[in-house]
């Protein structure tokens, strides 16, 4: 069924009262922008402007790559023209930046970084340290090696605090986001025709935030006020 003006007046009144989101706009902080873009990509996809809503996809992205989570779910749902305008925009936005920019600047901004925070843990926010800031699978594994006394530590100071055991920390926070990724894959991963979304609508609304909700099992760095927005 389509939402009722009402439904409409109730989601404002709830957006006007949510902190994150008052903070966010308050501050001119850039996940307004990429909030709006999500919920954009949403709408043109259930309009089924789907090169569109890739593109606005990859803007998204271009603010914080955490958005980049719903490239995958189109690829797992075989959403082509979604991926097709994906690529097309990611193309358009790195050839104006070789314009711009020294091509081996940009590798390390874009390849050399991101790959870094995503696998390793030489970056600020990847380290193997426990802090009470970053809400994830990482996060909460990390805190139960440094054990009250850590975390009393890290609460007076906001310091990251060193793990007991790195590595098998490290090994765990694998395991467990493995579980969770195998999970999701499963299911997500049926495809619908085009025909069918206006039917299936509610299930892409659910999915498509069961897959924003996975981001704090992808990243390792995620604070809470992001995470609530």
């Amino acid at each position: 069924p389509q939402p009722r003006r009402s439904d409409y007046l109730l989601a404002s009144l709830m957006m006007v009262n949510f902190q994150p989101f008052l903070d966010t706009v308050a501050q001119f902080k850039v996940e307004g922008l990429e909030f709006f873009l999500i919920c954009l990509t949403i709408y043109l996809f259930q309009r089924r402007r789907d090169m569109l809503a890739g593109a606005t996809i990859v803007l998204a992205t271009n603010l914080k790559y955490m958005p980049g989570v719903l490239v995958l779910y189109f690829l797992l749902k075989r959403e082509w023209k979604v991926i097709a305008g994906i690529c097309a925009a990611g193309l358009a936005i790195l050839a104006s930046l070789l314009v711009a920019y020294d091509p081996s600047l940009l590798w390390g901004l874009m390849v050399e970084y991101p790959l870094k925070g995503a696998f390793g843990h030489e970056v600020e926010g990847t380290r193997l340290s426990a802090t009470l800031i970053f809400q994830t699978v990482n996060g909460a594994i990390n805190r139960a090696f440094v054990g009250p006394e850590g975390m009393l530590q890290n609460f007076r100071s906001l310091s990251y605090v060193e793990l007991s055991d790195p590595a098998l920390a490290d090994r765990l926070a694998t395991i467990v986001k493995g579980l969770f990724i195998a999970t999701y894959v499963a299911l997500v991963r049926r495809h619908w025709s085009p025909r069918e979304r206006p039917t299936r609508w509610l299930t892409f609304l659910c999915e498509m935030a069961f897959s924003l909700c996975m981001i704090v099992v992808f990243t390792q760095s995620f604070r809470e006020g992001y995470g609530l927005l």
